[in-house]
């Protein structure tokens, strides 16, 4: 399993307009209902009237609505995406580019990804990766649907070693087709050894019963995150720096990963527990939860 950690990026250009709402200005006397932008990629609306009450701060005066578009895939919420009619593309810069995965993407047809070295600007990877499943047999390549449709996760690790780098993402789509992003993360990668096979995907429920004023009971459908748990081996040797990796990550919103995409988890470690068995095998047993 790897394990994707992110790291602090700078936004140097996006085709996607960040919001259709002013910007706050600490001199404006706001009215109830009111929209606003802010500094913090926020979008508010005014919950009473109001002046020199700044939205992130002020909750009696101001409701915090969500990220602003362009912001959208950078936040801790797969639910939450960023739209764009056909395609959108942001270039960014980061120290130490290792992998980038890009979570729950609808209407994608392909995204190419380039990294380029900023002391030369010139593009050392470039890569297309199609959001398309390939026909499991010649039937279902004839006459079938694709299994499954589309992937819904596209992830990339580097193949260069230069670290000083800017990557820029292209994600494409149909001609007049909205596309959404839920998620972006850039980051480094860590190695916790290879995954058993018998390992255990599921999903938790948020959904939850509710009884309204007419004593009739109902399901209210609520969100759902992936769950996965696993055993992975090591050396014992590697078990220190990997017991330090974990603790590192805990409580970090993370990419984690083996092989299929099944498998592919944005989320945070639950639990995990280090089994030393000999003094050559350790296992590691990881249960780890998504986010929404």
């Amino acid at each position: 399993m790897k394990i994707i950690k992110p790291i602090n990026t700078t936004l140097v250009s996006s085709t996607v307009a960040d919001t259709t709402y002013t910007a706050w200005n600490s001199a404006t006397a706001y009215t109830i209902g009111q929209y606003v932008s802010f500094t913090n990629h926020g979008e508010y609306q005014a919950l009473t009237a109001s002046t020199n009450k700044s939205p992130d701060v002020s909750t009696l005066e101001w409701k915090f609505l969500g990220t602003t578009n362009r912001w959208k895939l950078f936040d801790q919420f797969l639910n939450t995406q960023t739209i764009k009619t056909t395609s959108m593309q942001y270039l960014l810069t980061a120290y130490d580019i290792q992998a980038i995965f890009i979570g729950n993407i609808t209407n994608v047809i392909s995204v190419r990804i380039e990294i380029i070295d900023n002391p030369s600007s010139v593009a050392i990877e470039d890569v297309t990766l199609s959001a398309s499943r390939e026909p499991k047999n010649w039937y279902e390549y004839f006459f079938g649907v694709l299994s499954g449709g589309n992937y819904r996760t596209l992830l990339y690790e580097r193949t260069t070693l230069s670290r000083d780098v800017s990557v820029r993402i292209t994600i494409n789509g149909a001609l007049g087709v909205s596309v959404g992003v839920g998620t972006l993360i850039i980051g480094t990668v860590k190695d916790i050894g290879y995954m058993k096979y018998g390992f255990s995907l599921g999903s938790l429920d948020y959904s939850t019963v509710k009884t309204d004023i007419t004593g009739a009971t109902y399901l209210s459908k609520g969100n759902s995150v992936k769950m996965l748990t696993g055993t992975n081996f090591i050396p014992t040797t590697l078990a220190d720096a990997c017991y330090d990796d974990l603790i590192e990550i805990q409580g970090v919103p993370a990419v984690f990963y083996d092989g299929i995409e099944a498998t592919r988890v944005y989320g945070f470690i639950k639990k995990f527990t280090m089994p030393i068995k000999t003094p050559v095998e350790t296992l590691v047993e990881i249960e780890i939860q998504g986010l929404i």
